[in-house]
């Protein structure tokens, strides 16, 4: 977030401050994921796609995993964005973008965790 502050002198009032907040349209790997944490299972597939793959863990819900085996963005599947603006993605050809993202559902299909983790440490 960049804070940004205008001075504004009126006549009747020499001290009057206004201050603007511009937010900016990028946002950290870590708040991209992060915001799907409360969400349904179902939001997050109509955004990301079907997961390369699920991990049913029974009575612990599940875990769904998506892995971008792409070398070129524009052969990947994936488009990981946050759940509130579409605008806000891990941009391709980064080690973010390339990194497994596991997302742990509740039983009841409630997203409460996630992990990024680099797809060579990755084993199912």
């Amino acid at each position: 977030m960049i804070k940004i502050k205008m001075h504004i002198r009126k006549k009747n009032n020499p001290f009057l401050t206004i201050s603007l907040i511009v937010l900016t349209g990028c946002s950290s790997p870590h708040s991209i994921m992060q915001s799907w944490v409360g969400h349904k299972e179902a939001e997050l597939y109509q955004r990301w796609g079907q997961p390369t793959k699920i991990i049913d863990k029974g009575s612990d819900g599940k875990i769904v995993i998506y892995i971008n085996g792409a070398d070129n963005p524009a052969e990947s599947k994936y488009s990981f964005c946050d759940y509130t603006f579409k605008t806000n993605c891990i941009p391709p050809n980064t080690k973010e973008y390339k990194k497994v993202k596991l997302l742990y559902i509740t039983p009841m299909g409630n997203i409460y965790a996630w992990k990024m983790q680099p797809p060579e440490t990755f084993h199912l």
